[in-house]
């Protein structure tokens, strides 16, 4: 998958494509340069069920032994385990927040926690999101140096919905804003307009677009 995504192959269509013999040979090379390249990546993901903050802590200065650490990503918190005596969401939440903060300061590196949205902002049917919508929002509001919240344009979304039975937002592009929820360290609430390219899974540049700040 992330071959596919660095290549920019729809890799459905490419599967489905290989199961008639019918792939596209510029796609086949595309992949084979996307896997090449990553191949040389220092890159280690641990697919260990209900992980917990301190297997984070730990484990993050296990691989700091063997090799420099340089990004640390947790996707995502709400999967996380509790540690032992942890009870509730806030308890949780709060101790997997410290832990996250613990981490990267002793290792000096940055670490990025990726977090669901409350269901309220479901049920009222916001477009924009606020960094209280975050589950566990208290927590991460106070240890994070930084809040990045990612949705999609409002107006966009419905536009696309309209058109070809909703094909374009089912597959993309549609447009999306990154906003700066919280900035210890410079500038907040500004937007960076993306476009979800849904069957590439992932957010591209819009080139005529520059970052806008909310007025």
């Amino acid at each position: 998958r992330m071959a596919a995504i660095e290549a920019r192959v729809d890799l459905q269509d490419y599967r489905t494509a290989q199961l008639k013999n019918r792939v596209n040979p510029e796609d086949r090379v595309r992949l084979a340069h996307a896997t090449a390249d990553i191949a040389q990546w220092n890159l280690r993901v641990s697919n260990k069920s209900a992980v917990t903050p301190e297997y984070i802590v730990n484990e993050t200065k296990r691989l700091a032994q063997r090799a420099p650490v340089h990004f640390v990503i947790v996707d995502h918190m709400q999967l996380m385990g509790a540690d032992k005596g942890i009870r509730g969401d806030y308890e949780k939440f709060t101790a997997i927040s410290r832990a996250m903060k613990q981490t990267a300061v002793e290792m000096n590196v940055p670490l990025l926690v990726v977090s669901q949205t409350s269901r309220s902002n479901s049920r009222e049917h916001r477009g924009e999101l606020e960094v209280s919508d975050l589950r566990g929002s208290g927590a991460i509001e106070e240890d994070a140096a930084g809040c990045f919240l990612l949705f999609e344009d409002h107006e966009d979304a419905q536009n696309a919905l309209a058109v070809d039975s909703g094909q374009r937002y089912l597959r993309g592009p549609v447009k999306t804003f990154l906003k700066i929820g919280k900035n210890r360290y410079g500038m907040q609430r500004a937007y960076l307009p993306l476009w979800h390219q849904k069957t590439l899974t992932r957010f591209d540049m819009v080139e005529s677009d520059s970052p806008m700040e909310a007025s």
